[in-house]
């Protein structure tokens, strides 16, 4: 059939070109400990995708931090229907512990709790971190038809299987696995996580250890569009892979007045909005950006 056979060397070209051009960025710009993008043509210090699209307002952020700190203290959330006798008990010491406290040791007390939304966070990108290597060692493994790796043996197994669950669902090739594309142009660099045909679309994969998939998330995946766009790579789509932390969600039930427990599971979403409308916004983060460099210059 000379139209399958057309399509098929079309295809191969096209994955030819793909990991070309990723050479040639990869050569372009390195990563140095600092995880700091720097273009080696003339060492200048690239903007990071992730810093660009978090520039977008947190409005959850104050919320969160002022719940863990208490939790420190000794709050939990009331869940209508569950035995929180744990959580009651933990209360009842914390409480006992301070009454007995000194007013200095009371203090350090309180100074220690406030860092705990930092440690809760700390401890969220080292889990992030070890799930995104082992992704990335499965990626490689299917391009490259190698022994896939062992799936770990704590929490991380449950949603590591989900994800190959969806993969081997959906994904008809992985192309490029933590390739490191750069905008020419914006001066900005960033790590994409996965490359793959995904039903017959070359789409951008996103894959994050998360609680809720953020609006941020459409303008990191839109800075890594741009940036194949710029090379005169056609990318079809774009996917969230959200990964679950915990095996539980709590969440607050308007309707009920009241917290609810569900389980957390994956979750899958292609970005729903206008990628050349999410481009404009990421660039015009990526000149604010820019700005908050230039102006930190003229600060004391």
């Amino acid at each position: 059939n000379k139209k399958v056979k057309y399509w098929a060397v079309k295809y191969q070209f096209m994955k030819e070109k793909i990991k070309k051009i990723a050479m040639q960025m990869l050569e372009e710009v390195a990563l140095n400990n600092r995880h700091q993008y720097i273009r080696n043509v003339d060492n200048k210090k690239l903007a990071g995708v992730t810093s660009i699209s978090g520039l977008l307002p947190q409005e959850w952020m104050i919320a969160y931090g002022a719940k863990e700190a208490v939790k420190a203290l000794g709050y939990f959330e009331m869940i209508r229907g569950e035995d929180q006798s744990a959580e009651r008990e933990r209360m009842s010491n914390i409480h006992r512990q301070i009454t007995g406290m000194s007013g200095n040791e009371f203090y350090d007390f309180l100074h220690d709790a406030k860092k705990a939304p930092q440690r809760k966070s700390d401890k969220a990108l080292d889990d992030g971190k070890r799930g995104h290597e082992w992704v990335e060692l499965y990626v490689k493994a299917k391009i490259r038809n190698e022994k896939l790796p062992e799936f770990p043996t704590d929490w991380l197994a449950k949603p590591l299987k989900d994800f190959v669950e969806w993969a081997d669902k959906n994904v008809d090739e992985f192309i490029l696995s933590e390739a490191r594309l750069h905008h020419v142009d914006n001066e900005y660099c960033g790590t994409l996580d996965i490359l793959a045909i995904v039903k017959g679309k070359l789409s951008i994969v996103d894959a994050k250890f998360a609680n809720q998939i953020g609006i941020e998330y459409f303008l990191q995946t839109a800075g890594y569009a741009a940036a194949l766009i710029k090379r005169g790579i056609e990318v079809q789509n774009r996917i969230i892979v959200r990964l679950p932390k915990t095996e539980f969600l709590t969440g607050w039930n308007k309707e009920k007045f009241c917290y609810e427990k569900r389980k957390n599971e994956i979750e899958v979403l292609e970005v729903p909005t206008d990628l050349q409308f999410d481009t404009e916004t990421f660039l015009h983060l990526r000149a604010v950006e820019k700005w908050l460099g230039y102006v930190r210059k003229f600060k004391k």
